[in-house]
């Protein structure tokens, strides 16, 4: 038995409260996710929280695009009832990618559901700046979302 698994069981057996405690333990599936794909060499500009200023992060990502570098970005997005976050992602490969992060879509508040939906950016890639100060790879005329795993999860 693997020690996630482990972990879940000796949570189960002691109540819903122990694994809400052991899922703290399992690391963000977005955090991970996009550590890979940028690459051992990509520059992590940074997490921002929902309500916090986006200009520094997004400005890193857009000098290394600019650059050709790997990159990283993520901003955090209010959720309902978990935790939910966009995050653009450039490879070594010069690929760039946004990734749609979920911590639980059940809602019950524990992170050994959290799910990940990534959707390659169109080519030839344009970063664009939205009202908020984040950066998108998809076009404002194409940004009504649908819900928060739509392409554009940001409307311009």
């Amino acid at each position: 038995m693997s020690v996630p698994v482990a972990l879940i069981v000796v949570a189960a057996l002691n109540g819903p409260r122990s694994i809400r405690l052991i899922s703290h333990l399992v690391p963000e599936l977005i955090e991970v996710r996009s550590k890979e794909l940028a690459g051992r060499d990509g520059i992590n500009c940074g997490r921002v929280s929902v309500r916090g200023n986006p200009k520094q992060a997004t400005d890193c990502a857009l000098a290394a695009n600019q650059a050709g570098k790997p990159f990283r970005v993520i901003y955090n997005r209010m959720g309902f009832d978990s935790s939910i976050a966009v995050a653009i992602v450039r490879t070594p490969s010069g690929a760039v990618t946004s990734l749609f992060y979920d911590s639980d879509p059940t809602g019950a508040g524990i992170r050994f559901f959290q799910v990940i939906d990534s959707k390659p950016c169109p080519v030839p890639v344009h970063l664009w700046v939205n009202p908020s100060g984040r950066i998108n790879c998809f076009q404002p005329e194409t940004s009504a979302p649908q819900d928060i795993m739509s392409p554009n999860a940001e409307p311009y």
